[in-house]
């Protein structure tokens, strides 16, 4: 894609400055997405206590397309299960919402072929069989994917490696 670029989304008030990117001859940018405010489910944590956090991603998104701009949709923020926060970034995605997660986001972005998809934001401290298959409390890629497919989306699907995305023998 040439030059990339990251940009901090999901926390209350901070949006990427996409015409940075673009004027600095980008052509992506990185919107890492929030699980419990996408999926709406309550909980005193939820940084998007209103409500408005899909339609902010998809005006973020638009904008960022209509810069010439390819947007890279990654889950960064999980909880651990059912009624877990989604507050910090954890070892691998949840398997309470994580599927759901990419279901929904599937189905929103599938028409948007300058959408990516990063299944989740640097996988760690778990190892290369349960960032493949899942298991106990984290979900897998191939579930991920297979929920990605099932909704008939068609758009580029990253999957980084564990340590980090350092390491990529998970392959």
């Amino acid at each position: 894609f040439g030059t990339a670029a990251s940009a901090t989304y999901g926390v209350a008030g901070r949006t990427p400055d996409k015409s940075f990117v673009a004027d600095q001859k980008g052509n992506v940018v990185r919107l890492p997405l929030n699980a419990q405010s996408w999926l709406g489910y309550s909980g005193g944590n939820n940084p998007d206590a209103n409500g408005n956090y899909k339609a902010t991603v998809a005006k973020d998104v638009a904008e960022a397309n209509a810069l010439g701009l390819y947007v890279i949709l990654d889950l960064h923020w999980n909880g651990t299960g059912p009624n877990s926060p989604a507050t910090a970034q954890q070892q691998m995605a949840d398997s309470t919402y994580a599927v759901l997660f990419w279901i929904s986001v599937a189905n929103y972005f599938k028409d948007n072929p300058a959408v990516i998809f990063e299944l989740y934001n640097e996988p760690h401290d778990i190892s290369n069989v349960v960032v493949c298959k899942g298991g106990g409390q984290w979900a897998g890629y191939q579930q991920m994917l297979d929920a990605v497919i099932s909704t008939g989306a068609t758009n580029v699907v990253l999957m980084g490696g564990t340590s980090w995305s350092n390491d990529e023998t998970w392959w």
